[in-house]
């Protein structure tokens, strides 16, 4: 009998050491849990920062955002109009992806901007055009007249396509530079240029006002105005981020398909402008799906897609006008990851 307190504190000692002994265990499986979870959830939520301008064309982009639609990135929509900006945050590396035309990759590949092509987001068709004195009835009727543009942007490639639609070039007109697009529709309207390369909603609202006319527009010169959006290397090289990425922009051109009035808002909201003025743009131009991304990132015998050809051409015309020194390099502009997607 005396030795019962003795057993009674063994019992309890060892279940004493059986309860710690499981806390230990325990805590030491969380920590090797949160180990292996913490990859996992930072490989889930993935950052990705996205610099578009102010074009309709990057619709999918915002409805994607406001809805979800990126599910496993961290989609961060950031506005920069400004050329120069974007470039240097792109070689910064402060961002993941921007947003481009297929001729100002052909200037930007040429500087050294690091990136390759993963989207084709649209082709303008309409969006962009001429606007003219009444007087003037033809792309011949340019002759000798003072036609403004921005140089080195897609203003001034939208002329050269339309100039040698009709068998003309630069030298056949009076060009009007001017560095500052905002510019542009001022010095039209001021009567200081007998023509001038716009967008909606100026290529509608000034006509509606009694000033020019709408001579042609990208709808007839197919191709010439192609939205894109380049990769910076370390993302387009991630052929599961890309992929994530591609999945959610056409989850959200999808969306703008099913449910155009709630993606109207959500795009205007994330530029800054009306709804009208989305409807407007979106009117002029072509959303580019899965399929036709498919046949701009196809590869042909040569062992290059039509997607570089076309900046290759874009590339040989900036240096037929002194933009770059000299024509680019017959290479792959297109990155191999966004390739893979569309071709499997």
């Amino acid at each position: 009998m005396k030795k019962r307190p003795f057993r009674r504190l063994v019992v309890v000692s060892v279940l004493i050491l059986i309860v710690v002994a499981t806390v230990l265990f325990l805590q030491q499986r969380a920590k090797h849990d949160a180990a292996f979870e913490a990859p996992a959830k930072r490989a889930q939520h993935e950052k990705v920062t996205l610099a578009l301008g102010t074009w309709a064309g990057y619709s999918p982009a915002f409805v994607a955002e406001s809805q979800g639609l990126f599910k496993d990135l961290d989609v961060q929509i950031t506005v920069i109009d400004d050329t120069a900006a974007r470039h240097a945050a792109m070689q910064s590396g402060a961002l993941s992806v921007m947003m481009s035309t297929v001729d100002q990759f052909a200037i930007e590949a040429a500087q050294g901007i690091p990136g390759s092509i993963i989207l084709v987001t649209d082709e303008s068709a309409g969006g962009d055009g001429l606007l003219v004195r009444n007087g003037i009835a033809s792309v011949k009727d340019l002759a000798g007249k003072r036609v403004a543009y921005t140089p080195g942007l897609a203003g001034e490639y939208l002329l050269y396509h339309a100039l040698k639609a009709n068998e003309m070039s630069l030298s056949d007109i009076r060009p009007v530079e001017i560095y500052d697009p905002d510019a542009l529709v001022p010095a039209f309207i001021g009567s200081q240029v007998d023509a001038v390369v716009t967008w909606e909603p100026f290529l509608s609202a000034l006509p509606e006002e009694g000033i020019g006319r709408v001579l042609i527009t990208s709808a007839d010169l197919p191709q010439s105005l192609i939205g894109v959006l380049v990769g910076h290397p370390e993302f387009a090289e991630n052929s599961d981020a890309v992929a994530s990425f591609l999945d959610g922009w056409f989850s959200g051109l999808h969306a703008i398909a099913t449910d155009k009035n709630a993606s109207l808002h959500a795009v205007a909201a994330g530029l800054s402008v009306t709804t009208d003025d989305i409807g407007l743009m979106l009117s002029g131009l072509r959303l580019i799906d899965r399929a036709t991304n498919k046949r701009f990132f196809h590869t042909q015998a040569s062992g290059l897609s039509n997607l570089d050809l076309l900046v290759t051409e874009a590339g040989d015309y900036w240096a037929s006008c002194g933009v770059l020194d000299t024509p680019p390099i017959r290479r792959r502009f297109s990155a191999a990851a966004a390739e893979k997607y569309f071709n499997n």
